[in-house]
């Protein structure tokens, strides 16, 4: 099963994504990303919060299962983690983030 893959900056929004997750979420470039996170794009409130909450905390997020909004109005369920990467003294650099299809 195709994984897609993305780095968040510590405010939660993309600084690399993988094609699999461009093409999970219906965009054929990078660039249409600009600005955008994780977050942006999970339809159900509360997971959105969830996500949103824990990278706010510096905390992680496993196995959340939820649904992804597309950019033709379609939606998928996914499964997603996202894990903090910490400097040498602790302070958060960035995400590292799964996406799953359920």
């Amino acid at each position: 099963m195709p994984i897609g893959l993305f780095q968040s900056g510590a405010d939660g929004r993309f600084v690399a994504v993988n094609e699999r997750l461009l093409g999970m979420l219906g965009y054929d470039a990078w660039s249409s990303l600009s600005g955008a996170g994780i977050a942006d794009f999970l339809i159900e409130r509360d997971a959105r919060s969830i996500v949103q909450d824990a990278m706010a905390a510096g905390q992680e997020v496993a196995g959340l299962a939820t649904t992804l909004q597309l950019k033709d109005g379609g939606r998928v369920g996914i499964v997603v983690d996202v894990r903090p990467v910490r400097s040498p003294d602790g302070i958060v650099v960035y995400y590292d983030g799964i996406v799953r299809e359920a």
